[in-house]
């Protein structure tokens, strides 16, 4: 083959295989911004029942303290508004007031995100971990916030804070919704996304682990928004506790 031949050969290949993998990636979930933010915006929220307030202190890279979160209680989170910060390499510091062992925790915060922490675990086992809930440029009111934040409609993300109940199912019902979400979430995970729920002033949600009900609840809801519903305690202990929050 000559040489030319070849080269265009190998042109059109590359050509097919970008236009392949091009319509195989899904952007239905999240629209995606044309160019992304550096930054980061975050809440955190106590879910260990074990060690009782937790106070945060945020360090960058170089050791400077970029804000302190103090004396969450359990089921609760702060700051008061979501705190934005550049993204990358972060320090948490965190000390509590029902155990004398204070944590040090590395992350890297993603770029563009606007996310959850949970300090989740036990008084022997504490962990920090994050869910993320969209790009920063999708804000409600924005042209890329339009396909996520729609009339009479809530979106709600599952989190399993719990030490030892997975979430299988959780049912929403009242104001003419009776809806059931099927997923299988592991005690320390979020099920990866916001479900969409028709709007209701009010919910009755029930938390299934398998076939059984472990928890009843309600959680109140507006149209256009979107919430993060929690579990955390131990259903050995009978202790589970339900908490949603409001992320936009």
């Amino acid at each position: 083959m000559k040489k030319a031949d070849k080269f265009k050969l190998l042109t059109f290949l590359s050509i097919s295989l970008i236009i392949f993998l091009s319509s195989c990636i899904d952007t239905s979930v999240q629209v995606i911004p044309d160019s992304f933010n550096l930054r980061s915006q975050f809440k955190i929220v106590n879910l260990n029942a074990g060690v009782g307030n937790a106070t945060f202190t945020i360090k960058d890279a170089n050791g400077t303290t970029v804000t302190t979160v103090s004396n969450l209680a359990l089921g609760s989170d702060g700051p008061a508004e979501f705190f934005d910060t550049p993204a990358g390499s972060k320090t948490f510091n965190i000390s509590y007031s029902g155990i004398t062992t204070p944590d040090e925790i590395k992350l890297s915060l993603p770029s563009d995100k606007k996310i959850r922490l949970f300090l989740i675990g036990d008084a022997a086992t504490r962990t920090l971990v994050f869910t993320s809930q969209r790009y920063l440029e999708a804000a409600k009111g924005t042209d890329l916030g339009k396909s996520i934040f729609l009339p009479d409609t809530t979106g709600v993300m599952i989190f399993n804070g719990s030490i030892d109940a997975k979430i299988d199912s959780v049912n929403f019902s009242g104001g003419g919704v009776n809806k059931t979400l099927a997923v299988s979430v592991a005690p320390g995970k979020g099920s990866g996304g916001y479900s969409k729920i028709k709007t209701a002033a009010s919910y009755n949600v029930t938390i299934y682990s398998g076939d059984a009900a472990v928890l009843t609840t309600t959680m109140q809801a507006q149209s256009e928004s979107r919430y993060t519903l929690v579990l955390y305690g131990s259903k050995a202990a009978s202790t589970l506790q339900s908490k949603s929050f409001l992320d936009d």
